[in-house]
């Protein structure tokens, strides 16, 4: 069971200078994980804009299966207004998880777990059991 002071300190200290680290940090109300995230956008592709930020407020659903961390955008906010809607949608599509479920570091951390939840404000961390019953 982790608080989000907590969860941010853990994030800082496994990925200190990563794009985590750097440009994210979390809130956590009720069963939602808000983040309040500063993206590079020389980082975006074909659309670089060095030197600029998109900063806004992002939620997202979390879960895990099978050791797959699975991240999905909900909601991104810039200035208490959502983007637009095609913007969005495609932001939507794509599972932030994939990427830190194949680093060397984390990989072998998420094996090891049943299952990842946010409840009443914490995130709920589930090991897998050593020892199953018959």
């Amino acid at each position: 069971e982790l608080n989000a002071d907590e969860a941010n300190q853990l994030i800082a200290g496994s990925d200190a200078s990563g794009p985590l680290a750097k440009h994210f940090r979390i809130r956590l109300d009720g069963s939602t994980l808000l983040g309040t995230a500063s993206i590079p956008l020389d980082e975006m592709g074909p659309i670089s804009l060095p030197g600029r930020f998109l900063n806004g407020e992002a939620a997202f659903a979390i879960s895990l299966s099978e050791g797959r961390l699975n991240v999905r955008l909900q909601d991104f906010k810039v200035q208490g207004k959502s983007l637009p809607p095609a913007l969005l949608e495609a932001m939507r599509n794509a599972n932030f998880g994939d990427k830190m479920g194949t680093d060397p570091k984390l990989a072998p951390w998420l094996e090891k777990l049943s299952g990842i939840e946010i409840r009443d404000g914490k995130i709920l961390i589930s090991p897998k059991n050593a020892n199953p019953q018959p």
